[in-house]
């Protein structure tokens, strides 16, 4: 009896003593000691460096949250030397569950004024290509994510492309189509330009479609998209109804990267899919 006494009383100390021992770490955490190794942390997951210029955490409180000021997340340096995003704000919410078991884990999500820089070198490298499990989990966890105001540039240098955009994310209710997307650009020196509409791009399963429509104009040609891919700007999937017009086939063939007849004014309606090469 008194051996199982004396253990009991041994496992409550040393539960007593974790849960101590993590009230400690994350006072540490609101009191800005752990910023240096919080970076650290971040850039292990993200496989690049994560910075910021100011942390503030209220991790000891009923609703904990974060507060990121002057986020930089870099790109890979064989890519480019520019970052991958800059974001003056991010604010979060944190899941209670997850720190009491050891996980920080953001299920609200707010960037204000994100710039992303974009690169791509060839097929299958770009600066913003994450590892997948780290990508799509983070996401899925995230419940949402807003975006206020954030403006991207997009290089493709292999289609000779180039895309100057805004875009946002902000829940409206009963819009199933909550990400939003603008801009203007040159590909192959002709200037087009595009409007985006999708659904949510987190907290999705890595196997859900994500549906989207899109309207692209270049001159006098014109395109409608509507359907859906396997990820968000992930094309190797794409499952689409297309309408297209314009006064030469070759002018839509250049856009889309194919080899297109010249032909008198034309108007089609098309059915597109694609699973990887095919």
């Amino acid at each position: 009896m008194m051996s199982s006494r004396k253990l009991m009383l041994a496992l409550g100390a040393f539960v007593g003593f974790l849960l101590l021992a993590g009230i400690l770490a994350l006072a540490g955490v609101d009191a800005g000691l752990f910023d240096r190794p919080v970076q650290a942390i971040a850039s292990a997951k993200a496989h690049r460096a994560v910075r910021f210029s100011r942390l503030r955490t209220h991790l000891l409180s009923r609703n904990p949250a974060i507060e990121v000021e002057g986020l930089v997340i870099a790109s890979p340096r064989e890519i480019t030397t520019q970052p991958l995003l800059r974001a003056p704000l991010l604010t979060a919410h944190v899941r209670w569950a997850g720190l009491l078991l050891g996980r920080f884990e953001l299920v609200d999500i707010t960037l204000t004024r994100p710039q992303l820089d974009l690169v791509r070198l060839r097929p299958g490298v770009t600066n913003a290509s994450f590892p997948q499990s780290g990508e799509t989990g983070f996401l899925r966890s995230t419940r949402r994510l807003t975006i206020i105001a954030g403006s991207a540039l997009v290089e493709d240098l292999p289609r000779r492309l180039t895309l100057r955009c805004v875009f946002s994310q902000v829940d409206r209710p009963g819009e199933a189509m909550s990400f939003r997307l603008a801009g203007s650009g040159v590909i192959e020196d002709g200037a087009f330009t595009v409007a985006v509409r999708g659904a949510d791009v987190n907290g999705r399963l890595p196997s859900a479609p994500y549906p989207f429509s899109a309207d692209i104009r270049d001159g006098a040609v014109a395109v409608e998209l509507d359907g859906a891919s396997g990820r968000p700007f992930d094309f190797k999937r794409l499952d689409l109804a297309a309408r297209a017009s314009g006064p030469n086939l070759t002018s839509l063939g250049y856009l889309f990267g194919f080899h297109a007849p010249n032909s008198a004014p034309f108007q089609l309606v098309a059915k597109v899919r694609r699973e990887g090469s095919r």
